[in-house]
C-alpha cells in the first residue's frame, strides 16, 4: 500500500491550521484601540480657561451661549426668568383651608383647621415679603384666607340653623 497524502490546501476559506500562523490583513492594518485608563485613575480636569468656543466652522445658532457657559451665578437675587420657590407656610395655610371645609362635617373640627389657617397667614405674608422676591406664595395664603373664613361662615351658620330648628334634627332617640 502506498501512503497517500492529500495535496494542500489552497482554499482561502477552508479553516486555518492547528498552530499555523495566520496571513497578514491585506493593507495597512489599523492603529490598535488605545488601553483603557486604570482602575481608580481620574479623568483629566476639564481646562481652567473660560468658556470653550464651538469649532471653526460652526456657528453658535440663534445667538444661542457657546458651550461651557456654566451655570447662573449663586447669589440671592433671583436672576431674570427664575420663579420663586413657595413658602412652606403659604401652602399649610392654603392647604388647612381646604381641609377646613369638608372638617365641618367630622365634629366641627374644619372651625379648628381654620383657625390655625388664620393665625398662620400674617406670618407667611410676613416671610414672603421679607424676601425680597426670593420667596413667593401669596396667591395661597390669599386661597387658604378666603377658604377659612367660608369655613366660619358656614360653621356659623349650622349653629344657628341648629339653634333655630332644634325639633327638625334625626339624632334624638325615642323608644
Amino acid at each position: 500500500m502506498t501512503d497517500q497524502t492529500p495535496p494542500p490546501d489552497d482554499n482561502p476559506f477552508a479553516a486555518p491550521q492547528p498552530g499555523a500562523i495566520p496571513p497578514p490583513p491585506y493593507g495597512n492594518a489599523p492603529p490598535p484601540p488605545p488601553a483603557p485608563p486604570a482602575y481608580g485613575s481620574v479623568p483629566p480636569p476639564p481646562p481652567v480657561s473660560g468658556a470653550i468656543p464651538p469649532p471653526p466652522g460652526y456657528a453658535t445658532p440663534y445667538g444661542a451661549p457657546g458651550y461651557g457657559q456654566g451655570y447662573p451665578p449663586a447669589h440671592a437675587q433671583a436672576y431674570a426668568g427664575q420663579t420663586p420657590r413657595t413658602s412652606g407656610k403659604a401652602i399649610a395655610v392654603m392647604v388647612l383651608g381646604i381641609v377646613s371645609i369638608p372638617l365641618l362635617c367630622v365634629c366641627f373640627t374644619g372651625v379648628i383647621t381654620a383657625i390655625v389657617g388664620l393665625a398662620m397667614s400674617p406670618s407667611a405674608n410676613r416671610d414672603i415679603t421679607s424676601s425680597g422676591g426670593m420667596v413667593g406664595g401669596s396667591t395661597q395664603v390669599k386661597t387658604g384666607v378666603i377658604l377659612s373664613i367660608i369655613a366660619l361662615v358656614l360653621a356659623v351658620l349650622l349653629i344657628v340653623w341648629a339653634v333655630t330648628h332644634p325639633g327638625t334634627s334625626r339624632t334624638t332617640f325615642t323608644p
